[in-house]
């Protein structure tokens, strides 16, 4: 993955530098205008750095040190600072600190300090900021990321939150469980132990009728000591009986509070109670529910749905990668 983010990025960069040879030295302008390099206020020159730059198109220029837009992108190939726009995208070769906001991409090439909103965020530096986005990239993190994607190579400073978070050397479990309704679960963990996604699965019979299930949730762990850690995981889990897919509410939701001993090196054991709420309009037999529950703490039952509340338990064991 960081291979082909690199290997995109270089073959942006070229592309652009067949129009844009920078020189070594750049020179200060208060202000820039253009259509489109070179039909702008400095020609053929493209080593500026503008406290002001208006590209109704693109722009080819040394730098920014107060504002930036682009109809379509921006391209600097010094450092940025300051508050840079574009209809697409933003290129930066060199540094950028400040707020960058574009359509589609916003991509530093060294490091970033500041604010990156864009469909895709790429920083192959350090990230000291936010980025918020579908897709969000950085080579370490000291802030924060919050997309559907989300890459970082560190674990220590940083927190990325979304559906899918790759981090070097993070927090990749696959664990077994079973509960009180739900007979057999597997549920796949990937983040960091600040914040990780999970992927779940499950296996249960109400009146000689399969039940499945599937969700996603979140979760974070509270270390103990070096072998023992407390998991708390919040999640939706989408209930099937019979194979009826076509029932919009049969839902449990969950609250895990689960104590993780190490046994060795990978593997550990997984214990702690439940909470669980389940909203269901689906009847069998004239009663509400898919699920055999041994008992509840709290039923409310409307015309056409009915709710359910109790504490139960999981038990199994839990690999990590």
């Amino acid at each position: 993955m960081k291979s082909l983010i690199k290997i995109s990025l270089v073959a942006l960069m070229l592309g652009v530098n067949v129009f844009a040879q920078e020189q070594i030295d750049s020179k200060k302008s208060k202000f820039q205008i253009s259509f489109g390099y070179p039909l702008g206020t400095h020609g053929m020159e493209k080593d500026y750095v503008n406290d002001f730059s208006f590209n109704i198109l693109y722009g080819l220029n040394g730098g920014v040190d107060g504002f930036e837009y682009g109809g379509v992108f921006n391209y600097n190939s010094g450092n940025v600072k300051g508050f840079q726009m574009a209809g697409v995208a933003n290129i930066n070769k060199k540094n950028t600190s400040g707020f960058q906001l574009s359509g589609i991409a916003n991509i530093n090439a060294l490091d970033t300090k500041g604010f990156q909103l864009s469909t895709a965020n790429i920083t192959l530096g350090k990230l000291e900021g936010f980025q918020l986005g579908v897709f969000n990239v950085a080579k370490k993190v000291k802030g924060l990321q919050i997309g559907v994607f989300n890459y970082r190579e560190n674990d220590d400073e940083g927190l990325s939150i979304g559906l899918f978070n790759i981090i070097k050397n993070g927090y990749y479990v696959a664990e077994t469980t079973t509960g009180e309704v739900l007979y057999a679960n597997t549920n796949f963990k990937m983040g960091s132990k600040k914040f990780y996604s999970i992927f779940k699965l499950g296996y249960s019979s109400f009146k000689s009728k399969p039940v499945y299930s599937y969700g996603f949730g979140f979760g974070r762990l509270f270390a103990m000591s070096e072998k023992m850690v407390i998991s708390t995981d919040l999640s939706y889990n989408k209930i099937v009986h019979d194979n009826d897919w076509s029932v919009k509410k049969n839902d449990l939701y969950k609250l895990d509070v689960n104590y993780n001993l190490k046994l060795a090196n990978k593997f550990s054991l997984v214990a702690g109670p439940s909470l669980n709420y389940y909203n269901t309009n689906k009847k069998v037999d004239g009663e509400f529910g898919t699920l055999h529950l041994p008992y509840t703490m709290f039923e409310k039952t409307n015309a056409n749905s009915k709710q359910f509340f109790w504490v139960g338990f999981n038990l199994g064991v839990n690999y990590q990668f």
